[in-house]
């Protein structure tokens, strides 16, 4: 009867799992394995984990500095 709607205005903090793997355009799959490494930030709320926007962000950058430092990508 009264079902909750999302406002349109207001953009997400946290994303579920298969919202950030869309977002990191990955597989859930590599998305758990990366998270139970400890290799991308989440947050644990009760069972749930979550992913934070921020950290999706500083998690690309951090990869993309790394893969620019590799030599082995200096050919």
């Amino acid at each position: 009867m009264f079902a909750y709607q999302k406002p349109k205005d207001i953009d997400p903090l946290l994303l579920s799992p298969q919202q950030a793997s869309r977002a990191l355009a990955i597989s859930e799959r590599t998305l758990w394995a990366l998270t139970k490494a400890g290799t991308v930030p989440h947050i644990r709320i009760g069972k749930l984990v979550r992913y934070s926007v921020d950290g999706l962000r500083k998690y690309i950058e951090q990869v993309a500095e790394e893969k620019c430092e590799d030599p082995r990508n200096n050919a």
